[in-house]
């Protein structure tokens, strides 16, 4: 799919394409730039890097989708950045099905990030 459409855009003559989406970035860039070498890449990946450098407890949580953190980009980003630090991962299953539906000022919504951040922060996470 990230083929097709970066083929319809080049043949508009874009010589810059942003992949506005960390998911997609993760799953597809890497590919895209080899195969669209003259095409100039913009990928919106991961914040490792300011928060393992920012982190005076060297712990990090990154929270993601479960196509992000699986995704080639973002490991070959966490091992060149965030080698001398823990780096906790986490996918909070539910958040994105939140986000689509427009739920996030609900009751159940600020629970579900509580659930999530308060044993991160027990863990001694100081960079999210």
């Amino acid at each position: 799919m990230a083929a097709r459409i970066t083929k319809f855009l080049v043949e508009q003559n874009c010589r810059v394409i942003v992949v506005a989406c960390n998911t997609a970035s993760a799953a597809a860039l890497y590919f895209l730039r080899q195969q669209f070498p003259a095409i100039t890449f913009i990928g919106m990946e991961p914040a490792v890097k300011p928060a393992a450098r920012a982190t005076r407890s060297g712990k990090i949580a990154i929270l993601a989708t479960r196509g992000t953190l699986e995704g080639e980009l973002f490991h070959h980003t966490r091992d060149e950045f965030a080698r001398h630090v823990q780096a906790l991962t986490v996918y909070p299953t539910d958040w994105v099905e939140r986000v689509e539906r427009g739920d996030i000022d609900s009751p159940e919504t600020y629970a579900s990030v509580r659930r999530v951040i308060e044993p991160l922060l027990d863990a001694g996470v100081d960079e999210i």
